[in-house]
C-alpha cells in the first residue's frame, strides 16, 4: 500500500477523510478551500488547494502557477522576498537613501522572478496563516512525497515552509537528506515549554499585563465574538499598519476557520464592545496565534495586544503546548519568557532547469552571508 497519496480538486472523491489521524479537523478546514474559490476566503491569494496523504496524517498544500500582483505571501515568495521588503522598509522606518536605493533592486528582482517562474511553487503544509505548523507525520517520507509531488507537478518547485531547529529538527534532517536547500525566512519567537521555561521575572511581567486588563474592566468572550468586527479589527493592524502582504482574511474565511476544529477563537471586550480579537491555532504539540487584531488607538492605554499576548500563553499552558511566537515585537516577546531563532523554509528544485532556481540560490546566499547575521544580532 502507498505510504504517499496526493489529492487535488479532481481527485477528492477518492479521499477517505476518515482513513488518517487527523482526517477529521482537517476536512472541518481545507475542504471547502479546495472546493470553493479561495479569494472567496482570503481577498489576496489566488491559489489551488490540495491535501497529501503522508502515512497516518493528512497535509494541505497550495499550487501557485504564476506571479498574480497583490498575492499574499502565504501563496507568493514574491510577495515575501520582494513585495513584503519595502514595506519593512516602512516599519522599520528606514532612511529616504534606503528607500532610494531599494526601488532599482526591487525593479531588477521583480524582473528576474517573472523570468524564473519564481511563484511557480508547491507550498507543502500550508494552512495559509503567517505560521504553519507540522503534524508529527513520519519525517521518513519526506523523499517519497517529494516523488509524488514532482510526478503530479513537473513544473513546479516544492517548498516547505516555517522550519526552526528548535520544533522542527527531524525533518529539518530529513529534508536536508532529500537534496532540500534552505532559505532564510524570518527571525521568531518560540517557547518549548510552557509550563517550566519562564523564570519569576516572565511570569511578574505577564502578571502586570493581566492586572492592567482587570483594571480597565476587560473581558474575554470565549464565543469569539462577531467576525464582521474580528476582520476589521485585524485588518487595521495586519494589512493597514504592517502591509498589505499579509493574507487579507474575509469575514467568511474567519468565520470558516471559527467552525473548523483546528482554531479556537476569543475576544476580549469593553461593557460588551469588542476592543480585540484572537485566533490560536493548534497542531499537534503546539500553538500559534496568526489572528490578531486590535483597537489601533487604544491599544496603548489598556494594554490590549499585552491581554492577547498573556492569553495565549495561558491557553498554551493549560493544553500543554508549546508555543510558536511568530516574528515581530522581539523585545517585548524576550520579556515575557520567548527564544529568539532563525525560522528557515527548505525548497527542492533538482527537477528544475538551472535559470528556474537562479533567484532562489541568490536570495539564499546573500541572505545567509548578510542578512541572517545583522537579524540574529538585531534580534529583528
Amino acid at each position: 500500500m502507498k505510504q504517499v497519496n496526493v489529492y487535488t480538486k479532481q481527485q477528492l472523491g477518492e479521499l477517505n477523510w476518515m482513513a488518517y489521524q487527523n482526517g477529521a479537523e482537517i476536512r472541518t478546514f481545507i475542504e471547502r478551500l479546495m472546493l470553493e474559490d479561495m479569494q472567496k476566503f482570503i481577498a489576496n491569494v489566488d491559489c489551488e488547494v490540495g491535501v497529501i496523504g503522508a502515512g497516518d496524517f493528512l497535509l494541505p498544500f497550495s499550487i501557485t502557477h504564476e506571479y498574480k500582483e497583490g498575492n499574499s505571501y502565504v501563496c507568493s515568495p514574491t510577495a515575501q522576498y520582494i513585495d513584503y521588503g519595502r514595506d519593512e522598509l516602512r516599519i522599520t522606518n528606514s532612511s529616504k537613501w534606503a528607500w532610494v536605493l531599494s526601488a532599482p533592486l526591487e525593479k531588477m528582482l521583480r524582473w528576474v522572478a517573472k523570468k524564473t517562474k519564481f511563484d511557480k511553487v508547491i507550498m507543502v503544509n500550508n494552512y495559509f496563516v503567517s505560521t504553519n505548523l507540522y503534524e508529527a507525520f513520519d519525517v521518513n517520507l519526506v523523499e517519497e512525497i517529494t516523488a509524488e509531488m514532482v510526478k503530479m507537478f513537473p513544473n513546479h518547485l516544492i517548498l516547505f515552509r516555517n522550519l526552526n531547529k528548535e520544533f522542527n529538527e527531524a525533518l529539518i534532517q530529513s529534508l536536508s537528506s532529500s537534496h532540500y536547500v534552505p532559505i532564510f525566512s524570518r527571525y521568531i519567537y518560540l517557547i518549548s515549554d510552557t509550563k517550566n521555561s519562564l523564570n519569576s521575572k516572565h511570569r511578574n511581567t505577564m502578571r502586570r499585563d493581566e492586572k492592567r486588563r482587570r483594571i480597565f474592566g476587560l473581558e474575554w468572550d470565549f464565543s469569539g465574538g462577531d467576525m464582521g468586527k474580528a476582520e476589521t479589527l485585524y485588518g487595521l493592524l495586519y494589512l493597514k499598519r504592517y502591509s498589505a502582504y499579509n493574507p487579507a482574511y474575509t469575514r467568511d474565511m474567519l468565520e470558516h476557520m471559527k467552525k473548523s476544529e483546528l482554531f479556537t477563537f476569543c475576544a476580549l471586550t469593553d461593557n460588551g464592545e469588542t476592543k480585540a480579537v484572537l485566533g490560536v491555532l493548534e497542531i499537534g504539540d503546539t500553538l500559534s496565534a496568526p489572528i490578531v487584531g486590535h483597537n489601533t488607538v487604544e491599544e496603548k492605554e489598556k494594554g490590549l495586544y499585552r491581554a492577547m499576548v498573556t492569553k495565549i500563553y495561558e491557553i498554551a499552558t493549560e493544553r500543554n503546548k508549546k508555543l510558536h511566537g511568530s516574528a515581530g515585537a522581539g523585545e517585548f516577546k524576550l520579556s515575557r519568557g520567548y527564544k529568539g531563532t532563525v525560522e528557515t523554509h527548505y525548497y527542492f528544485a533538482k527537477h528544475l532547469p538551472a535559470y528556474r532556481t537562479w533567484l532562489w540560490r541568490a536570495i539564499a546566499k546573500l541572505a545567509s552571508k548578510y542578512v541572517v547575521p545583522y537579524i540574529e544580532k538585531n534580534k529583528l
